[in-house]
């Protein structure tokens, strides 16, 4: 017996909503930015974009600074930050 949950359909769906985008919108490119994964054709890295939203800015608060990028590659770029953390020490709130 298999059983069929619709939530599982959805988070799927999701899912594979968001590799596209990912792939579709965000590059690694050597040459720019060291390599650090950008939302393609621009310099705005998925990093940055997480940056924004965890001080507090909306993605309409992006999407309305970057009017050219589709609200689609912000939000690929907010998931594959938060999915794909930066490196290295965590930042020391106290040293300013």
């Amino acid at each position: 017996m298999v059983r069929y949950d619709e939530r599982v359909a959805e988070i799927s769906e999701q899912a594979a909503s968001y590799a596209r985008d990912r792939d579709a919108f965000i590059e690694s490119d050597p040459e720019d930015k060291g390599g650090e994964p950008a939302i393609r054709g621009t310099r705005l890295t998925a990093s940055a974009v997480d940056a924004r939203l965890a001080a507090g800015d909306s993605i309409d608060d992006v999407a309305r600074d970057h009017a050219h990028i589709p609200r689609e590659a912000i939000a690929a770029a907010v998931l594959y930050g938060r999915a794909h953390s930066r490196r290295g020490r965590p930042r020391r709130p106290w040293a300013a």
